[in-house]
């Protein structure tokens, strides 16, 4: 019987320690979790370390203006200004980032404006397409037209126009149409122009036509005709053939056209010969006289030696080997 009693004694001892330690486990637990809590709403939006201490970020919308010193939570934030500047996540930066603009000439429209917490999201115009993502998109081109009942899939503004296969579409015809005009006009400009210098040599009584010339250092250590003053427009549809667009628009931005001006040339248009033409127009109206000049002296600078003495050759200041036509006649009259 005192055995019996024993171990019931016994049992229940350990019956109550194990139950001390399992309250004492539940109640570490609780307060572990309540302080993980207490963090996660002290800092909501995250933790940065500064100076070995940790600070809370700030909230999406807002810039960092002064970081904490002994609390997580006592660093200050400064609101992104509206429409102009944002924040789209948590940030322990001190500066916004600034919204986006979309520019009508590109043929560009806001479809929702820039808030504190977002930037400007665009959209193209009316009639207007752009083949790449919303953010990425930084000009807007023009729909192709169809026919009359021809239209396959319409314009949206992601896609341009796709018409029934056979069908000749409005575009081509328009191309086709100012490429005609375009080599009608330059016809006429080169005929008055050498109308004009058969007038003058005339009146002079010299055989003028092979441009006199005068060597000058392009400042890369190479020696270029003077060509100051040699008219481009009659050539410009030789010209275009022989610079490209590529280099063209590496000569325009060199020498301060923008950007935008420069795009807009391929906005009308899936041919990049036409963009070449329309920029050497704008090219030779913003330069004036100097524009065969520094058309020849910029492509010479960004190491297209070659194309550079193809335009000469055009000109007339140089012949097909690359060397002056004045230097060889005199040679040949020697």
């Amino acid at each position: 019987m005192k055995a019996m009693l024993a171990k019931m004694v016994t049992l229940l001892v350990f019956m109550c320690v194990v139950m001390s330690v399992t309250l004492k486990a539940e109640e570490s637990s609780k307060r572990n979790l309540s302080l993980l809590r207490f963090k996660r709403q002290d800092c909501p939006d995250g933790t940065y370390e500064h100076e070995g201490v940790t600070c809370c970020r700030c909230a999406p919308g807002q810039r960092l203006q002064k970081h904490c010193t002994l609390k997580p939570d006592d660093r200050i934030c400064d609101f992104c200004t509206t429409e102009v500047t944002y924040n789209s996540e948590p940030t322990f930066l001190d500066s916004c980032e600034p919204c986006s603009s979309c520019d009508p000439k590109a043929n560009l429209e806001v479809e929702d404006k820039c808030t504190i917490r977002k930037n400007t999201v665009c959209r193209c115009q009316k009639g207007y397409y752009c083949d790449r993502a919303k953010e990425d998109c930084t000009a807007c081109h023009l729909c192709k037209t169809c026919g009359e009942n021809v239209v396959k899939v319409p314009c949206t503004a992601t896609n341009n126009t796709i018409c029934h296969e056979g069908q000749k579409d409005s575009d081509s015809e328009n191309n086709y149409g100012r490429r005609m005009a375009i080599a009608v006009t330059s016809t006429l400009v080169f005929i008055a122009a050498a109308a004009g210098l058969g007038v003058f040599c005339w009146r002079k009584k010299k055989a003028c036509f092979a441009p006199k010339v005068k060597p000058t250092d392009s400042g890369t250590g190479q020696k270029i005709p003077l060509l100051r003053g040699v008219i481009l427009t009659p050539h410009i549809p030789d010209i275009t053939t022989v610079v490209g667009w590529k280099n063209m628009r590496d000569v325009a931005m060199r020498c301060g056209m923008s950007p935008t001006e420069i795009e807009s040339h391929q906005l009308n248009s899936p041919d990049s010969n036409e963009w070449c033409q329309g920029l050497l127009n704008a090219w030779v109206e913003k330069e004036g006289s100097q524009a065969a000049e520094k058309l020849v002296l910029n492509l010479r600078q960004i190491k297209k030696k070659t194309t550079a003495e193809r335009v000469e050759a055009i000109l007339g200041t140089m012949d097909e080997n690359g060397h002056n036509r004045e230097g060889k006649e005199q040679v040949e009259k020697a």
